[in-house]
């Protein structure tokens, strides 16, 4: 009942009752509905259910709801190299590695046909990198050479050692820092597990050079393309080892002293 309800009840109420405050016969009945009036008028005013929920709500008020926080999108890393100064280890043979983070960019230069698993038919790992770089991507021996002077410094060439020299499974450290490598390029960080993971969707071991080498040719289709468009550009197998460093290992201590070594021995050996 409103206000103004019992306000009106009240009056015809007020005039039964005598100037020296006596109470007709039929005021005691007519008491007892006021009392239940007042009873059901203070039930109504102090529920809030009975109020216009559109005058609630704001932050916190009656009305509003519980808020929603969203977590902040995980960190997605990919299969790049890290931003200069920061290196993904030292290879098993030491020197550098495949840095974690961020691509080089690609430009458009690789080669790929979509299918990155290369055909190695045997024959040891130099020879078996060289021919997929030769028909996947053209490389010239020279160009070819620079690439695996890198890896020689990075792995000697093996495709299941971590850092340090140890083979077998790929180690737990997955930390962005020089101490982490892993197979061929001695990924770190993000791409190390890359090629972890490459390896289980094709069903290979991780440290079979088959898994290396697919893993590395998505790399150089896709975020690492620019390697394969500035390699081309070189004519020597030392401008290729320089090229293949900056681009695509980005070693923190480079030795390219050694790259280079390696390369030239690879060129004279014939590929």
């Amino acid at each position: 009942m409103s206000t103004t309800a019992v306000q009106g009840y009240n009056a015809g109420y007020l005039n039964g009752i005598d100037d020296v405050g006596g109470i007709g016969g039929t005021n005691e009945s007519q008491l007892a509905q006021l009392l239940e009036l007042l009873i059901e008028e203070i039930k109504e005013i102090l529920d809030p259910s009975s109020q216009n929920s559109g005058d609630a709500g704001g932050v916190g008020g009656i009305g509003s709801g519980t808020p929603s926080y969203s977590a902040p999108p995980a960190y997605a890393g990919g299969g790049g190299a890290a931003p200069a100064g920061v290196s993904g280890g030292g290879g098993g043979q030491g020197g550098g590695g495949a840095a974690p983070g961020i691509g080089g960019g690609g430009s458009g230069g690789g080669g790929g046909n979509g299918n990155t698993l290369p055909n190695v038919s045997g024959g040891d790992a130099a020879h078996a990198i060289a021919q997929d770089l030769k028909s996947r991507y053209g490389l010239t021996d020279a160009q070819v050479a620079g690439v695996l002077g890198n890896l020689q410094q990075e792995s000697g060439l093996k495709g299941n050692v971590n850092q340090g020299g140890a083979t077998g499974a790929p180690s737990g450290n997955f930390a962005d820092d020089n101490a982490n490598g892993w197979g061929l390029a001695q990924w770190g960080g993000t791409r190390k597990q890359g090629e972890i993971n490459y390896a289980k969707e094709h069903g290979l071991d991780p440290g079979s050079l088959e898994a290396n080498i697919g893993f590395m040719n998505q790399e150089l289709d896709t975020t690492y393309s620019k390697t394969i468009t500035d390699i081309k550009q070189t004519t020597t197998a030392e401008q290729a080892a320089l090229v293949w460093d900056k681009d695509y290992e980005q070693a923190t201590d480079p030795q390219m002293e050694n790259r280079n070594k390696y390369a030239e021995q690879f060129l004279a050996q014939g590929l």
